[in-house]
């Protein structure tokens, strides 16, 4: 068999020495806490690496929206057109890169049942469940009418996906105006093997601020999940700032996850209100009101949509979009959450990339990827490893660690360390997924090399 191995030691993943890096200072939080870059992709710093070494799909393009991560990948979905007998049809595809350093690996292109999947922003939103599943589905523009199919990846490297389910809203619940969908969250168990699985959207230019969910049981029986669960359509009467009666344009969710994998609690971040803390009986929980005398520095500017939490050393950070390409370039800020995980008492850390990924119109998408990934050295020390993308604009990977960790000290996703004595020890090898594979039976892609406590990454052509 013939084979072109490319060994790249675990060191030289976790801080490439020829990765451009964002070149601000961010001074340690007052916890202690660090953030470093580990390398950059971007409009403003530098756009010839971008346009080189990324397929330039970043750059003059709207139709790449979302972001998920994935045993060390970060995968966008990407709608791409296509020209068939001269007509343009927009065709799923998921672009894989590096996490670590960026690189581009591969564009796949994305069938069920051998076909492939077609449609304006057919995987406008991507993502990971509660139990490592690739997920995506496309935009709706009105759900009144059409399902909402959930499709998820087994083997990104294959694109070979499988309808997970369908969500259809109750026809009494239907609206007499097209209500369009632009981004959607998923918890539990798209394959419902461990767990149920929910789903959860709000509505663009809704009468009245919407959001609207359901959730599919092991037994694939709906049940809804908005109002205690008497019905799908939630209807959000407070809202920050006060008064709005509808989201606006591309409105996302992001539910918060539990032990449980229920959409309890959920955060809309939209175009006229900022990330906003929800709770299924429709009632506002928490909210940039809170924030009192820090308003000031930590309020995000409206149109940038895009928030997430991550916990780091049992403390919970809240990463969030601030600016937009036009508002001084696209921007995340990192903060600390108050006591109890609230708004009141929050502290901002960094704002990431201090001069913006890029000033360049994404023609109305809004929304940022980012998708904190929890690691551990050898020592039990913690970092967070977040990856930030805008498109048309850029993107970059920042660590944001405990005191004392040694990025250089930490296993590839989806393997295990193993210390050994013996001296030339036994190589395993993994794929992406962390499943063991035999060297006489491995397909062209990337793949984990194990020997004693050194873990290198290998192609195979």
């Amino acid at each position: 068999m013939k084979k072109l191995l490319l060994a790249l030691s675990a060191a030289a993943i976790c801080a490439p020495a020829f990765a451009t890096v964002d070149p601000a200072t961010y001074a340690a939080a007052p916890n202690g806490l660090t953030c470093t870059s580990v390398w950059i992709k971007s409009r403003t710093h530098n756009l010839e690496e971008l346009q080189t070494t990324t397929g330039n799909f970043l750059l003059n393009n709207n139709k790449i929206r979302s972001t998920a991560v994935l045993n060390d990948m970060l995968i966008m979905g990407y709608s791409k057109p296509e020209v068939i007998d001269e007509k343009t049809y927009e065709h799923t595809y998921i672009l894989i890169y590096d996490l670590m350093t960026g690189k581009f690996l591969k564009e796949v292109q994305v069938t069920v049942d051998g076909a492939p999947i077609n449609g304006t922003l057919c995987i406008n939103q991507v993502g990971v469940d509660d139990f490592g599943h690739l997920w995506f589905t496309g935009a709706n523009f009105d759900v009144n009418t059409k399902p909402v199919p959930v499709y998820y990846i087994a083997d990104p490297n294959t694109g070979v996906a499988t309808k997970a389910f369908e969500y259809m809203l109750p026809s009494d619940e239907a609206s007499a105006a097209a209500r369009r969908v632009d981004y959607f969250d998923v918890v539990g168990d798209v394959t419902l093997q461990q767990s149920s699985a929910s789903i959860l959207f709000a509505v663009a230019n809704d009468d009245g601020c919407t959001v609207i969910g359901g959730t599919i049981n092991q037994d694939k029986t709906w049940s809804n999940v908005m109002n205690d669960g008497d019905y799908a359509v939630g209807l959000i009467e407070e809202t920050y700032p006060a008064g709005q009666t509808t989201w606006n344009g591309a409105p996302m969710v992001r539910i918060v996850r539990s032990e449980d994998h229920t959409p309890e609690l959920f955060y809309v971040d939209a175009f006229v209100t900022p990330p906003t803390l929800y709770n299924t009986s429709g009632s506002m929980l928490d909210s940039f009101e809170n924030c009192g005398d820090a308003l000031a520095d930590l309020a995000p500017k409206n149109n940038a949509n895009g928030c997430v939490e991550f916990t780091l050393g049992g403390e919970t950070y809240f990463v969030y979009a601030l600016s937009d390409y036009d508002q001084g370039g696209s921007r995340v800020n990192v903060a600390k959450m108050g006591e109890g995980d609230s708004f009141e008492g929050m502290k901002l850390f960094w704002t990431l990339p201090e001069k913006g990924l890029g000033e360049i119109s994404d023609t109305g998408s809004r929304m940022f990827g980012m998708n904190p990934v929890l690691k551990k050295d050898k020592s039990g020390k913690e970092a967070i490893y977040l990856p930030i993308t805008k498109c048309n604009n850029g993107f970059g990977l920042y660590r944001i660690a405990q005191p004392g960790f040694n990025a250089s000290d930490v296993a590839p996703s989806g393997v295990e360390r193993v210390e050994r004595d013996d001296p030339r020890p036994p190589v395993d090898l993994f794929n992406l997924n962390g499943v063991r594979v035999s060297e006489d039976n491995m397909a062209p892609g990337l793949y984990i090399k194990r020997q004693g406590t050194k873990a290198t990454k290998m192609v195979v052509k």
